[in-house]
Parts: C-alpha cells; structure tokens; sequence
C-alpha cells in the first residue's frame, strides 16, 4: 500500500498549496481593493479641485456685478468655502490611504505615491488661498454696492425664495438628490446670513420696514436651518441604509462566487474530503439564512426611510436583493443535497472496497499457507486446492458489489480521484484473477504428476524385465567357443552382438528420458511418492550398469577370437585409406590462387600434407616386419602379402615427391603475384580514396575555406592521374600473363577486375573534373556576393553620412536654406531608392545561393536590409521634419507680412482720416474701425509670436534675436497707433460732447441699441471655414466699439448739470434720469445678448477649427492606408512584403482614433447644422458621405491587403520550413551514400548488408521526393 501513502502525502501537500494560493488571491485582490480605492479617492479629488478651480476662475473673470448678483455670488462662494475647509477631513482619509500603500508597496512605488500626493496638497493649497483672495473680493465688492432700496428689494426676494425651499416638500428619490437640495438650503442660509449683515448695517431704530424684513429673514433663516437638519439626518439614515444594502450586494456576489466554486469543485473520493464539502455546503446555507435576517431589517429600515413609496429606488434594489438571495438559497440547498449522496456514495464504495481486499487477504494467506505445508498425500492437497477455488467463486459477488458502487461513485468525481477509483478495482480484480490462475494451474499441475507418476511406475518395469533378458542373452554368447578359424562364424557372433547392443542402447534412452520427464514432476508429487519414485529409477540404473558390464566382457571375448592375418590385412587396407585422404587433402590437381595470401594458405596445407603424409612412414615400416614374421611360416600367401605392401610402399613414395614438387611451384608463383598485389592495392587504394573525395555531391553549405579546401583535393587526384594510369597498364599486361594459369574463380575474379578498373579510373577522373568545375563556379559567384554586399554597404555608409548630417542643430528663418536641406533630402532618398536594384539583384544571388544549399549570409543580408529601411525611415523623418520648418517659416513670415501690411494700411487710413474734415459721428466710426483693425493686427502679431514659440526645432542665435527684435517693434508699433487712435478717439467724444446736446445723442444712442438688439438677435447663418466665424467676431466687436463709445459720450452728457449744459438754448431735458434708465435697461439686454452671442461665435469658431483639425486628420489617415494598400510589382519579395506588412499594422493601429475622429466628425456636424447655411450645410454633408464612402472602401481594402500579405508570409514560413526538412534529409542521404565504397564486397554477407543498405537509401530518396515536389508547389 505504499502508493495509497504516496497519493495521500500528495493530496494533503495539494490541499495545502491550495489553501496558500487562495491566502495569496485574499491578499491580492486586498491590495488591488485597497489601490483601486485609492485610485478612485485620487480621482474624485482631482475632479473636485478642478471643479473648484472653474468656479473660482468664474468668479474672478466676472466684472460689474450688481448688488444682488455680489450677494448671490457671496453666498454662493461662503458655500464654496465651507466646501473647501471640509475637503480637508477627504484629503486627510487620502493620505491616510497613501500611507498604507507606501508602507505596503515596493521601493520602486513610492515616489509616484509622494508626487501625487504633494500635487494633491499643493493644489488645495492654491485652491484654498484663491477661495479666500475671492471671498474678500466679493465681501468688498458686496461693501461697495449696499444701497437701501436694493437691499430691501433683494430681502424680499429672497424672502420669497426662503419660504418656498422652506415649506415645500420635494420628493427626494437618492442621496445625490437631498444633498444637492441641503446645499440649495445652505446656500441660501448664507445668503440670508449677509442680507441679515446688509439690514444691519443699514438699519435705524425708527424704521419699521427693516426691522420687520430683519425679522422675516431671522425667521426664514431658522426655518431654513430646521429644514436642513432634517434632511441632514435623513442623508445619513440613509447612506448608512446604502451602505448596508452595498455590502449586502457584495456579500451575496461573493457567496454566489464561493458557492459557484464549490458547486464546480468535483466530488472527492476520501470520507473525510466529502464530509468537508458537506459541511462547506452547510456552512454557505447558514449564510444565506443569516443574509435573509440581515435583507428582512434593512427592507423594514427602507419601508420606514421611503414612507410606503414602492417607487423608491431603494425598494427596487431590494426587490433585487430578495430575487438575489431567493437563487442563493435554492443553490446552496441544491449543493447541500449533492454532497450528501456524494458522502453516501463515498462509503458505500469504501465499504465494498474494504470487504474485496479483507477477502481477497484471507485468500492469499490460506494460499500461502498450502504452499509452505509439505504434501503427505498428493491426492489430499489436490481436494484442499478445488475446496479453496470453490469458496473463491461462491465469494465472487464481492467483486460486482465492487464493480457496480465503482460505477455509481465515478460520476462526479475528479480525473484524478476517477483514475484512483480505476486503479483500485483493476488491482483488486487482477489479484482476484491471478489467485484464481494460480490455484487452477496448481491444481492442474498436481493432476498430471499423479498421471506421469503411474505411467513412470509402469515403464519401470517395463524395462527392468527387458535388461533382465538382456543380461541372459550376454551371458550365454560370452560362453561360445570357436575350433577353427571361421570368418562367417565371427561375422555372425558380431553381428548378433551388434544387435544386443542396439536393444541396450534403446533401454538406455528410455532410461534416460524417464529420468528427464521425472525431474519435471518430482517437485510436485507427495513426499512418500518421490521416494518410492527415487528408489524404483535407482534400482533400474543399477540393474543397467550390471547390463553394460556384461556387454564390455562380450565384446572383449569377441575381439580376441579373430584372428592376427585379419588384423593384419585390416591394418593394410586402413593405411591405404590414409594415403588416399592424404592424397585428396593435397589438392595437388588444384591451380594455384591468385591472391598472396591465398597463395601461403596453399603452401601451408602443402607443408601440413607432407608431415601428416611423414607420420605414416613409421606405421608402413611396421607393417614390413610383421610381413617377414608372416614369410617364415607360409611362402604362398606370404608373397601374396609382400606384392600388396610394395605397391602401397610405392604409392607413399610417389606422393612424397608429388608434395614435393607441388611447394616448389608454389613458392615461385608466390614471389610474382606479390608484385602484382603491391600494383593492384595501389591502385585500388587511389580509386578508393578518390572515390571518398568525388563520390558525394559538392557541399555548397560549407564554408569558402573548405570550398578551397575541396578544389585543392580535386586539384591533388588530377595531378596524380598520369603515375597511376601507368601502374593500371602494367597491371594490365602481368594479368594477362597470369590468367591462363588461374582456377575458374580467379580466372573471372581476374578478368572481371581488368575489364573494371580502366573504366572505374575513367569515372574517377571525369567525377573529378566535373566536381572541380562546380567548386570553381560556386566560388566565384560568392566571391562576387561578398563583393555586391561591399559595395552595397558603402552606398549605405555614404548615405548615412549624409542623414547623420542632417541633425536637429539650430536653424535660421530662411526658406531657402531650409529649401535647399529639403532638396539634399530628397536626393539622399533618390540615393536609396537607386540602392533598390541592386538588392534585388543580391536577392537573386541570395535565391540562388539558398538553392543550391550556399551559406547566404543571412544576418548581414538582414542587417543590410533592415540599414536600407532605417536610413530610409530617417530620411523621411528629416524630410517631414524639413518641410515641417519650412511651413513653420512661411507661416511666420506671413504672419509678419500680414502685420505689416495690415499695420501699414491703419496707419495710412488714420493719418488720412486726421488730416481729412469728415462729420464727427463719421469721424468716431472710422476711428472705431481702425481700432478694430489695431486690435487685429495685434491678434496676427500675437499668433506670429505664438507660432515662434512652438517653432519645431531650435533657432540660431542671430535669428532669435532679430526675429524678438522685430516682433518688439511691431508690438511698439502696434501700441503707439492704439494710443494714437485712443487719443484720436477721446478727442472726438470731446467735440462731440461739446457739440451735440443730449437729446440727438440719446436718439442715437437708442436707434444704435436697438440696431444692435435687432443684429443680436438675428439667426447666425455662417460659412464653415473658421474665418467666417472671424469675420462675424470683428464684425460684431466693431458694433460693441461704436456702441461704447456712444455710450461713453451720453454719460459724459448726462453728468453736466444744467447750468453747465453745452448750449444755454437747448437746456437738457427733466426726465434725464428716466432716459438713462431706460439707456442702462437696453445696454444691460445688449451686453447680456452680447455675450451670449461671443460666447456662442468662440464656441463655433472652435468647433469650425476641429472640424477642419479632425477632417485633415481623417484624410490624412486615409491617404497613408491608401498608400499602403497600394498594388505592388509582379512576383512575391519576402522583405518588401514584410516591410510592407508592418507599416500597413503601424497605420491600422491608428484605427481606433480614426474611428474615434469619424464620430466627432459626425457630433460637431450636427451640432454646428444650426449655425450654418444651406451651402455650408450641403458642403458639410458632401464631406461626411465622402468620408464614410472612403472609409468603408479603403478599411476593406485595408483588411484584405492585411489578410493576403499575412497569408503569403505564412505560406513563405511553411515553404522554408518544409525546404530545410528535405534539405537536411539530403544531407543525411549524402552523408550515408559517401560512407559506401566502390570495391567489391569479399564475402556474400558483406554483399547482402550492402544491399541493404543501398535499398534503405533508394527508399528514403524516393521518401523525399514528394517533399520536394510540395515544399517547390
């Protein structure tokens, strides 16, 4: 059970590392909390001081404000600055953030956090300090403006707006809205607060109205102030009431999340894991029954705050919350209900598991008690075996119990647990089945021994009484007696000795067979049975040797009975058979090798004959004296003997001198066909070593080093062709002398070899002429690569030369210089794009180089293209950069030629209009106009002067200066022509003051208000270029020029006094002070309208400005997609389509702008459609469908231009991969095919792993030839 600890010690390290990932996830969705806190603080403050800035900025650009707009204001601005003290508690909270952050974040993060936080405070302290500069401004202000009657009149409204915020009951929906009303109700507190100062001030213990206007504000006030708190008290109830119902929101999304989780975790195997997930279960329904006791008070807390209201927004949020929680709730159950079967499952399987492996336990240790038991009686340990395997299939149901609650709990478990599951059951099943093997197999083993135990006992006897006859029948022939000598009497008894002595042999096998298939089942049988086994095979074994002896003593007997003349002739005829073998064993017939070494083999058998021939010389001499002991007895048949012995005396003698003859012959052949090998070894050798050199293809792929390398061997086999050609003719002329002497095999092995080695030496040289001529040609062509990439690299220097030369240093304001850098940009760029055929022309090279398998130099190549775009890309930059500055200088010296111009036609018109005698009303307008034409030549010098401070680079030295020196001049001469003008024109209202009397101006002045009452009122229908909208602006400053200066004149007129009047004829009118009124009304509607309408003309001017920003940029985008998707040249460049590809990416990724750009196109036109005229509006229109049509047709353009150059640098990728596949497969095949040699295998299995091999290689081309055929399509 080591690999169940295993798989325990690593769930549990499992459930460990889980619990610290989700510690960490805790931690840093904490911090990420706590930063977007932070972050949101940061920017609510930000927000609000700039809020607070605007109001401020408002505050002090507003001029002559009367009583009740200072009053207003200062109540507005106590507002503002109790806003302003109480942002003090926020920043503090936000540094207080900023501090947790600093304490818990890296080093790198804390200058950003200091930096923000210094602006932070830097700018509230601005902004506190601007509040303060603006209250004692208006507090002044509002000192300076106190007036009874207004004051009075001011109270009352007031009054009336007090009582309405006090007594009416408005229906607040949300929290933003009481607050926007408390501040309404604050506001308008402090208001009354200063008009309760203003009475005070004014107030006198005998005036009634205003101590009862002091009273009614004191009231109001009051009234205001319980309205306040109020609602005050309502706006925490109810935020805390948000606040709840917020966190109650979070609560329920994190148990949905967490209870998300738990229902995605899968059922766990173990007991105690699924009680822990029953329990989780449990414990996220016990937060839901707490959730719903939290949601039932804060629904009775919003029924309260609402008031019955089911319109609420926070009624609706609960509805929400209750729909929320009713989903929870039936999840979790649903969880809880899983998990239970899930537990249930869990220890059904456990428990079945646990009976199968208690089964199978006690199982194994009977079995293992059988087998360590000795067997007494075979037949009894067989019953034992077959009463085991019975209870084992009695008990097989275990197994399906297993089987089926397996099937139950894999439904919902892990992978993991799933293939633990599969894991145990297998095992317990391949134990089961390999007991229930192992106990048949015994049993069926202990079956056949007790079979062969039987079957050996029978055979035994079998056999012992077959050695018992055999015994008798030796015995009996080893008593025969012989008289005489009888040769068919002893070929009888030998003959029938030859057959007892079959009969035993076949006993003897039998016996041993028996004894082989014993040893197989002896191990099996019963202690008492191998015994009585072990003593029947003795008792045999014995009887058979007593057989064997008996045997021995018979053939003795038998051999003794011949007699001596028939060993005599048999020794003979032996000796002669020796002779013939020796003679046979000689080869003397045989035709001498061709070989040396086959020649030595031939001599050393020759010398082993001779002695094996040498050491039958003693046996021949022995034979001759027996034959002289045979003479003394019988002369007849002795001579008979003697005839016989010298013929084979004879026959030895003439094999001696044969043997002789035939190692001298040898010997001699010997010493010539060395020569002959030495000659034709050397020559192979050269054909051999040749062919390791010519034999494979020319690598291209190497280094120029061993192109060299390779040419000087090819150079080295030609130079030693002609000593070798001379050595294969000599051969030639010794094998034709050696043939006729050689066996058949030589004889074709020879002439084979004559025929082979002229043609092969042929081969070999024409090879390697062929092989120098293509190292040759590859060398030049790298030799002219290296050469086309130097010269290319120097045009590229030279250019970079030239661009680097082209820096950002201080320029001057003379277009021509500036023309003249343009130009030499322009031609460096002519100088690149001249570079263009010379790098196609090294891309064929490179293609023709990467074709054959040549090292290309691909980094420089790469570098070199990626030197030619960067140089390029410079180029244009500084191009951009050049006309940049010098569209920069012609606007500036436009400008100041506008300026000029313009400054010289005021100044003409305002010395003519001096020296002329015009009417003074006609006087007063032409200076109006000048003025207005001053004040533009101003606005012109001062775009010059902004022009000049956003200049693109930087100026010289002497060309800032002179440009400062002459914007200094023209502001001089600006501001002496408007004073002169002012002069001019105060001198005017003088004589027109003195001249006119009140009355004529008064009609003047209101026909000129009513004019412009009329002008302002007018619809504006403008063009959409923003100088028509410049033109309305002058224009309409001009009518406000002469309307003030009438103005001015009829005040100058109105302070005389009667008795001082102009004329003493025309005495000024008794309603004076009605007429100013009514003059004071209509400038009020005019200024007020005035404003109105500047504001509305600035606002269209700039809207007309960022139309025609945002419609040179939407052009502008479209014009470089357009160039980008331009069609291209004929055929496929990897390096333009990339380059191509990512500039076509760059553009595109400015889509979202464009897109961005086309919608405010689209809001600007629609909001400036009310200030246009028809002809603008058709040519506004004109301009968006334009725009739309382009933008659809070049986007999708765009995208397919995309696509297709994605898809061919995709196919390229796919190419050159297949392409280096088969080339390495190339490289493998020539490695292999140069490892073959040309000879001739000696041996035929040296041919057949030859053929072999050769057969692999023709495979395994014929393998890469649909590789090559799909990487060339």
């Amino acid at each position: 059970m080591l690999w169940l600890e295993r798989m325990l010690r690593i769930w549990a390290f499992h459930e460990q590392l889980q619990e610290l990932c989700k510690k960490n996830i805790q931690n840093l969705n904490k911090t990420v909390k706590e930063h977007e806190d932070y972050q949101a603080a940061l920017q609510d403050a930000d927000a609000w001081l700039l809020c607070i800035t605007h109001k401020l900025l408002a505050y002090e650009g507003k001029q002559d404000k009367d009583l009740d707009t200072v009053t207003q204001q200062l109540a507005l601005h106590k507002a503002v600055m109790e806003e302003v003290i109480c942002f003090k508690e926020q920043l503090d909270e936000l540094q207080c953030k900023a501090d947790q952050l600093t304490a818990a974040s890296q080093e790198q993060r804390l200058p950003a956090l200091e930096v923000q936080m210094k602006g932070i405070h830097d700018s509230y302290h601005a902004v506190f300090n601007s509040a303060e500069r603006v209250l004692k401004n208006l507090e002044t202000e509002f000192q300076s403006h106190m007036g009874y009657q207004d004051t009075m009149k001011q109270c009352q409204s007031w009054l009336t707006r007090a009582e309405q915020l006090g007594t009416t009951k408005a229906q607040i929906l949300s929290v933003k809205q009481a607050k926007q009303h408390v501040k309404t109700l604050r506001i308008t507190q402090e208001q009354g607060t200063a008009y309760l100062q203003l009475l005070d001030s004014i107030s006198t213990p005998d005036d009634e109205a205003t101590l009862k206007a002091t009273k009614d504000v004191q009231q109001a006030n009051e009234q205001l102030e319980e309205a306040q708190a109020k609602l005050s008290v309502t706006i925490c109830a109810r935020e805390e009431l948000d606040r709840t119902v917020a966190e109650l929101g979070n609560s329920f999304s994190e148990a949905a999340v967490l209870l998300k989780g738990l229902a995605e975790q899968p059922a766990m195997l173990g007991i105690e894991s699924a009680e822990n997930n029953l329990l989780q279960a449990q414990h996220v329904c016990k937060k839901a029954e707490n959730f719903h006791t939290k949601l039932n008070e804060v629904s009775e807390q919003t029924k309260y705050l609402v008031e019955g209201d089911d319109t609420s927004g926070g009624q609706k949020g609960l509805a929400e919350l209750e729909t929320h929680w009713q989903e929870l709730w039936q999840q979790a159950n649903t969880l809880q209900v899983v998990r239970k079967e899930d537990l249930a499952r869990s220890r059904d399987y456990h428990h079945s598991l646990n009976f199968v492996q208690e089964g199978l336990s006690n199982w194994f240790r009977h079995w293992n008690a059988l087998n360590r038991t000795e067997i007494e009686r075979t037949s009894v340990y067989i019953e034992t075996l077959q009463q085991l395997k019975g209870h084992m299939e009695h008990e097989q149901n275990l197994l399906s119990g297993l089987k089926a609650t397996r099937e139950s709990v894999l439904k919902n478990l892990s992978p993991e647990d799933r293939e633990l599951v599969h894991q145990k059951s297998e095992n317990c099943e391949e134990q089961w089945t390999q007991l229930f093997s192992q106990i048949e197999k015994k049993i069926q083993l202990m079956v056949t021994a007790a079979e062969e135990y039987e079957h050996c006992k029978t055979k035994l006897k079998d056999l012992i009484f077959q050695l018992n006859v055999l015994k008798s029948s030796f015995s009996e022939l080893g008593k025969k007696r012989l008289p005489d000598y009888s040769m068919e009497i002893s070929k009888g008894l030998q003959k029938q000795h030859v057959t007892l002595n079959m009969q035993l042999k076949d006993i003897r096998q039998s016996l041993q067979s028996l004894f082989q298939e014993s040893e197989k089942y002896m191990g099996s049988l019963a202690k008492a049975e191998r015994q009585d086994l072990d003593d029947a095979l003795s008792s045999c074994q014995k009887l058979y040797d007593s057989v064997s002896d008996s045997e021995l003593q018979c053939y003795k007997y038998l051999c003794k009975i011949i007699s001596e003349r028939a060993q005599f002739m048999l020794q003979l005829r032996q000796l002669r058979g020796r002779l013939d073998q020796v003679r046979v064993k000689g080869n003397l017939e045989q035709a001498v090798a061709l070989m040396p070494q086959h020649i030595n083999k031939q001599i050393k058998a020759c010398a082993n004959v001779y002695s094996d021939l040498k050491e039958n010389d003693g046996e021949l001499q022995d034979l001759w004296q027996q034959l002289h002991a045979f003479i003394n007895e019988n002369d007849v048949e002795d001579m008979d003997l003697q005839i016989k012995l010298q013929e084979l005396q004879h026959y030895y003698d003439s094999l001696m001198e044969l043997l002789t003859q035939r190692r001298h012959e040898l010997e001699r052949c010997l010493a010539l066909r060395s020569h002959f090998k030495a000659d034709l070894d050397k020559v192979g050798y050269w054909l051999k070593q040749s062919d390791i050199v010519t034999f494979p293809e020319v690598c291209l792929m190497c280094t120029e080093t061993e192109l060299v390398g390779n040419l000087n061997k090819y150079d080295k086999i030609i130079s030693e062709v002609p000593a070798n050609e001379n050595v294969l003719l000599s051969i030639q002329r010794n094998g034709q002398d050696i043939m006729p002497l050689l066996g058949q095999i030589d004889f074709a092995f020879l002439d084979e070899k004559l025929k082979m080695l002229p043609q092969h030496f042929r081969e070999v040289v024409d090879l390697t002429k062929q092989r120098r001529e293509v190292v040759l040609k590859s060398i030049k062509i790298r030799k002219e690569y290296s050469n086309l990439i130097k010269r290319i690299n120097n045009k590229i220097a030279e250019s970079d030369r030239h661009v680097v030369g082209f820096g950002k240093e201080p320029v001057g304001l003379s277009v021509e210089a500036t023309a003249g850098k343009v130009e030499n940009v322009k031609l460096v760029l002519k100088k690149l794009a001249e570079l263009r055929p010379l790098l196609d022309k090294l891309h064929e090279k490179k293609e023709f180089l990467r074709g054959t398998g040549q090292p290309w130099l691909p980094e420089e190549l790469v570098g070199l293209t990626n030197r030619v775009q960067r140089l390029r890309r410079q180029a244009e930059c500084k191009l951009t950069d050049a006309e940049e500055v010098r569209t920069s200088q012609e606007m500036l010296q436009n400008l100041l030629k506008n300026v000029q111009e313009l400054l010289e036609t005021s100044r003409i018109k305002f010395v003519n209009l001096c020296e002329e005698s015009q009417e003074l009303d006609d006087q007063l307008k032409q200076y109006c106009v000048i003025s207005n034409q001053v004040q533009a030549t101003q606005g012109l010098l001062k775009q010059a002067q902004e022009e000049l401070d956003h200049f693109p680079v930087e100026l010289d030295r002497k060309s800032k200066e002179t440009i400062t020196l002459e914007l200094q001049y023209w502001q001089e001469a600006i501001q002496a022509l408007q004073q002169s003008v002012n002069c001019k024109t105060q001198e005017c209202e003088s004589l027109v003051i003195q001249r006119e009397n009140y009355d004529t101006q008064f009609q003047h002045a209101t026909a000129l208000l009513q004019e412009m009452w009329e002008e302002l009122q007018k619809p504006l229908s403008l063009g959409l270029r923003p100088f028509h909208v410049e033109e309305e602006i002058r224009r309409h400053e001009l009518l406000q020029e002469e309307l003030q200066s009438q103005l001015r004149i009829i005040m100058a007129l109105s302070n005389h006094s009667p008795s001082q009047g102009v004329n003493d004829t025309e005495p000024i009118s008794g309603d004076m002070q009605a007429k100013m009124k009514e003059i004071a009304q209509l400038d009020e509607q005019c200024q007020e309208a005035s404003n109105r309408k500047m504001t509305i003309l600035d606002g269209l001017l700039s809207e007309r400005r960022e139309f025609q920003r945002l419609s040179l940029a939407v052009s502008a985008w479209l014009d470089a997609v357009t160039a980008q998707i331009a069609p291209e040249g004929e055929g496929f460049d990897l390096e333009a389509s990339a380059e191509a590809l990512q500039k076509l990416e760059e553009v595109l990724l400015a889509e979202k702008d464009f897109m961005e750009n086309i919608q405010q196109l689209e809001n600007l036109a629609h909001s400036m459609e009310g200030s246009c005229s028809e002809e603008s509006k058709q040519e506004m229109l004109r301009t968006l469908s334009s725009l739309s049509e382009q933008k659809g047709e070049v986007l999708g353009r765009a995208a397919a231009k995309q696509a297709s150059l994605k898809s061919n640098m995709e196919v390229w990728k796919q190419y050159e991969h297949a392409r280096q596949k088969v080339i390495m497969h190339l490289n493998t095949t020539e490695t292999q095919l140069s490892q073959f040699s040309s000879s001739k295998p000696s041996t035929a299995q040296e041919a057949t792993t030859k053929l072999q091999q050769q057969k692999g290689l023709v495979v395994l081309s014929w393998y890469l030839f649909p590789g090559i055929y799909n990487s060339r399509a």
